[in-house]
């Protein structure tokens, strides 16, 4: 088979040439850190140091790389990837080559560090890349080859950089090894900038780009959203640890067993070509596993890794001779590498297109923050033992097996709810090219649980602009539970809530209020030890800085409510329960809503209250406010809407016009009996 024919199989259809030029990229980036960590021992008796302060020279550019892989992950889903991941790469190769003449170690540090902002780049943008130019079919592949290249460049760096530095020195070594990765920038350099998350709609054909970016703390919020993907940072988390006390290898290979350069360097290049092995392996596991559905099984690749990464740091500790201890790292290294491209692939199909590059990015900001334990380890190698760091790494490696194998439970519902995500917005969109109007409101498959009773299942609502809409149900159906779930009070397990076309899943309420969406609770919404006035200026917090609307809003607000205006220094504990609703709707209406959710207005008021109410109501809503009025009044909700839908133990159970909602014996029974057995 020709290398195209094996692209169209493998790849999606796509050509190899994207994959093939940051693959380059990252080989020869790799290359240079690989051969900075080998000539640890070397650089430590060039500067004189001790490998404790070799260690603690990693301190800022650990610091580097918590902030950059995040700041980069947020720029990534801004700005052309390609040109960011050129930059990122020709600061790199400047790095590369300062470090081989810099006379001080301070320089060293501050040149390592300009590499760190380089290599910061590569984790966000060419993941996010990679997940824009291959279909999920081929992303499997694409994933193997570009993660190939970082045992690939170690391979290189450990053996060239190990013969090479027996020759000539660790300095010269430096100033050689980067040449090739200029030819890897040029070819990055010319590669055209994909379609962002366009190969992630194509149930109907679509393969537009995804919407404008979300700011960057609502970014974060959405990205709580995916379950696994909050398990998976705590996973890198306890992974940069054991990391971080494996660090020392070099160290013990030279310190118990005196093993040279040449020889250190050979036994890590043997290594990388066995993660060659491994991400292979993995890669088509994980790329079979995707396509069959089995994401958890998924998701169990990384546990097990991380078992054998525990077990190799365990067998390495208590080695008896040098043989041994080769030996188990030799062993265990193809098991450790499997799990790494199935982590991108599970990342690159849970977190959703308009947010990838900031989840790719934010995931590292977990791993740079485990590595703080790095200078640790170095400096207790080096006052005590070797062996002991890389036996304390056993734990966290251990733990980060056990997050990690219950993340996988929750990888098929996060990959359901991004395409989920991805299909509505796509369809907004659409819509909104063709001059259709878009629903300011959309709900799709949504579950809530609290703790582990599931209270609704698979809610589908639409509510369009300027609409009043009636959501009926009996006591416990749920009515409330989804309105909070919309407003952010409770978290959906699993669905969509789209306003005005953006996904809100999830949203804290103070965002939600920003958004203008408004929930009205059944019962008490006032605060009963202030006066009406107070109350009143509450309902105005989120546009206190504009002096005219709040006392605008003030006076339309008694012109609703008169009565209020009588009562303005009144407590409004000692308001009747009536006059407590009309505070509340108040505040509401002042907020300046454009979607007002009112729960249970008739509740406990006598009908001459509610029939003023209603008429206020109706008021709001003829002013282009849209109304979703949740009851169990079947008569008031036909007295006021068009359109209803009716709710019954957490599901729809009617969708449709008001009027035909008497028809549904069934359904409307239950109401008028729940009300009398209230009553």
């Amino acid at each position: 088979m020709s290398i195209g024919g094996w692209a169209r199989k493998h790849l999606g259809g796509v050509p190899l040439a994207p994959v093939v030029a940051l693959s380059a990229l990252t080989l020869f980036d790799e290359l240079d850190q690989a051969a900075y960590g080998l000539y640890g021992p070397d650089i430590t008796r060039t500067f004189n140091i001790s490998p404790t302060v070799f260690g603690l020279a990693f301190v800022p550019a650990i610091l580097l790389g918590m902030g950059l892989p995040v700041a980069v992950g947020y720029v990534t889903d801004r700005v052309g990837r390609v040109a960011l991941s050129t930059v990122g790469g020709a600061l790199w190769c400047v790095a590369a080559m300062l470090t081989g003449i810099v006379p001080a170690f301070w320089m060293l540090v501050l040149v390592r560090m300009l590499s760190g902002v380089g290599r910061s780049v590569s984790g966000p943008a060419h993941s996010s890349l990679l997940s824009d130019y291959y279909p999920i079919t081929g992303r499997g592949a694409a994933f193997s080859i570009h993660q190939n290249a970082n045992p690939i460049g170690n391979f290189i760096g450990f053996l060239a950089g190990g013969a090479i530095a027996a020759a000539w020195g660790w300095q010269r070594a430096f100033l050689l090894l980067p040449l090739p990765g200029i030819v890897a920038i040029l070819l990055v350099a010319r590669l055209r900038e994909p379609r962002r998350g366009g190969l992630d709609v194509r149930d109907d054909g679509s393969n537009d780009e995804v919407g404008s970016p979300v700011p960057f703390r609502r970014g974060l919020r959405l990205l709580g959203n995916v379950q696994s993907w909050r398990r998976y940072a705590y996973v890198w988390l306890l992974l940069a640890i054991g990391t971080a006390m494996a660090s020392v290898y070099t160290f013990y290979f030279d310190a118990v067993f005196g093993i040279g350069p040449f020889g250190r360097g050979s036994i890590l290049a043997a290594t990388a070509l066995l993660q060659v092995v491994g991400a292979v392996v993995g890669g088509i596991a994980g790329q079979r596993l995707l396509a069959a559905g089995r994401t958890r099984a998924l998701g169990n690749l990384l546990a097990y890794a991380l078992v054998a990464s525990a077990a190799s740091l365990l067998a390495s500790a208590l080695a008896p001779n040098a043989t041994f201890a080769v030996a188990v790292v030799l062993i265990t290294t193809p098991l450790r590498s499997l799990a790494a491209v199935p982590v991108l692939l599970v990342l690159s199909a849970t977190v959703p297109a308009r947010i990838r590059g900031l989840g790719f990015g934010t995931i590292w900001f977990f791993f740079a923050a485990g590595l703080f334990f790095l200078p640790v380890a170095l400096g207790y190698g080096d006052r005590y033992s070797y062996r002991v760091s890389l036996l304390l790494g056993v734990v966290p490696l251990v733990a980060a097996a056990i997050v990690a194998a219950n993340a996988a439970r929750f990888i098929a519902t996060d990959v359901k709810r991004a395409n989920q995500v991805s299909a509505a917005e796509a369809s907004v969109r659409q819509r909104r090219e063709r001059g259709e109007g878009i629903d300011l409101l959309e709900v799709a498959n949504l579950d809530v649980s609290y703790g582990s009773v599931q209270v609704l299942f698979d809610v589908n609502l639409r509510v369009a602009e300027g609409e009043m809409v009636a959501l009926l149900g009996t006591n416990g159906a749920g009515k409330s539970t989804l309105m909070r779930a919309i407003t952010g009070l409770v978290k959906p397990s699993r669905g969509v809530v789209l306003f005005d076309g953006e996904d809100i899943t999830g949203i804290d309420p103070e965002a939600s209020a920003a958004h203008q969406i408004i929930q009205v609770p059944g019962g008490k919404g006032v605060f009963p030890g202030l006066t009406v006035r107070r109350n009143l200026r509450l309902g105005t917090y989120l546009h206190r800085r504009d002096k005219a609307y709040t006392a605008e809003a003030f006076e339309r607000a008694i012109e609703l409510f008169p009565r209020l205006g009588e009562r303005l220094d009144q407590p409004a504990g000692t308001l009747s329960g009536g006059e407590q609703q009309m505070v509340t709707l108040a505040q509401a209406f002042m907020a300046k809503p454009r979607i007002l959710m009112i729960d249970e207005l008739s509740l406990g008021l006598a009908p001459v209250v509610v029939e003023e109410l209603l008429e206020v109501v109706q008021r709001i809503n003829d002013q282009g406010v849209t109304v979703i009025l949740v009851e169990q009044s079947v008569n008031i909700a036909l007295s006021l809407t068009h359109r209803a839908y009716f709710m019954e133990k957490g599901e729809v159970r009617f969708e449709g016009a008001s009027q035909k909602l008497l028809e549904r014996d069934d359904l409307v029974r239950s109401v008028f009996l729940a009300n009398a057995g209230r009553r």
